[in-house]
């Protein structure tokens, strides 16, 4: 006798025929008894969302600042079964940008994109639960985002083990890979700006590093700057400023000098290290920085100079590009 569950097949009630035969009666007990369990089921389930929904809301509320301060997240927290009172707080989002290629080669269907979505927040939830981590977690898109947080431990080493967690669960269960982005420590109060330190975070950690696993806001130095701008015109319009002509360059060339200049930036403008990371003769790195300081017009020995290019090279990266015409960017 199949149980059923808005329409879909839950599951199935056996009866094993065994001293007496099976009678009518017996069929009608089994019959009521599956619609019982599905009732039950269906109520729990409704329970579940409604609480997802609640979730939803609150992870919504601290985004927009919409909450009066730490007394009312508290209390709603509670209400949700997670008591962060005396608790380190953070921001903790999971990044899937799996999801769109999966549905896409499976052609699933939205309800099934949004049960894939669900199995990954419930994997979430599963491994802060067997890290010891309270946690209220909710689904945005194809990302997990998550307030978290831990009492009497580093919270700097619970995540790094969580994330590990998470990215062998969604493996595993789901075969994607996780870019998992963390806020600094927070108090409910900066929970707000702890959304968006962990969204850069994850975002940096798909978008430029581009290897599973978790990235911390407060380590991402200079990228803290830049990541705000990604999307906006004002970044391409500076790296064009700066590396165009260079691009332009390269573009027509055979003997390509963005990788010498990046490597003599990234190096501080030492030339010793620079000529030794590209196995160059120094002669051979003066004369490439020479053509360099031409075409851009601008001296390599200037400090202001060194640092205006880092930008620069680290916004090239930041766009996902390597090299493209200067009109593109």
């Amino acid at each position: 006798m199949s149980v059923f569950l808005r329409q879909e097949v839950w599951g199935s009630l056996h009866i094993l025929e065994h001293d007496t035969p099976i009678t009518e009666l017996d069929l009608i007990a089994l019959d009521r008894c599956a619609t019982t369990i599905g009732m039950t089921l269906l109520a729990e389930r409704s329970a579940d969302v409604l609480a997802d929904r609640a979730r939803s809301g609150l992870i919504f509320d601290l985004r927009q600042g919409r909450y009066a301060g730490p007394d009312e997240f508290h209390r709603r927290a509670r209400s949700l079964g997670a008591d962060f009172r005396g608790m380190q707080l953070a921001v903790l989002v999971v990044d899937l940008p799996g999801i769109p290629a999966l549905v896409e080669q499976q052609e699933l269907s939205e309800q099934e994109r949004h049960k894939l979505s669900l199995r990954a927040l419930q994997e979430v939830r599963q491994a802060a639960g067997a890290a010891g981590v309270v946690n209220i977690a909710a689904v945005e898109g194809h990302k997990v985002v998550a307030v978290v947080g831990v009492r009497g431990r580093s919270l700097h080493d619970v995540a790094d083990a969580l994330a590990t967690d998470v990215c062998e669960r969604l493996r595993r269960t789901l075969q994607l890979s996780a870019y998992l982005g963390i806020s600094r420590p927070a108090d409910a109060q900066a929970l707000r700006r702890g959304f968006e330190e962990a969204q850069e975070a994850s975002s940096y950690s798909a978008r430029i590093a581009r290897r599973p696993g978790l990235h911390r806001f407060g380590e991402l130095g200079i990228h803290q700057l830049l990541l705000p701008l990604l999307g906006r015109p004002e970044l391409p319009r500076y790296v064009e400023a700066e590396l165009a002509p260079l691009i332009a360059r390269d573009r027509g060339s055979s003997s390509p000098l963005l990788p010498t200049l990046r490597a003599y930036v990234m190096n501080s403008g030492r030339k010793a290290e620079t000529a030794r990371q590209l196995h160059v003769e120094r002669r051979t790195l003066y004369h490439r920085i020479e053509r360099i300081e031409q075409i851009l017009g601008r001296s390599l020995s200037d400090h202001e100079t060194i640092t205006r290019l880092a930008f620069a090279f680290h916004g090239l990266d930041l766009l996902g590009r390597n090299g493209p015409p200067a009109a593109e960017l």
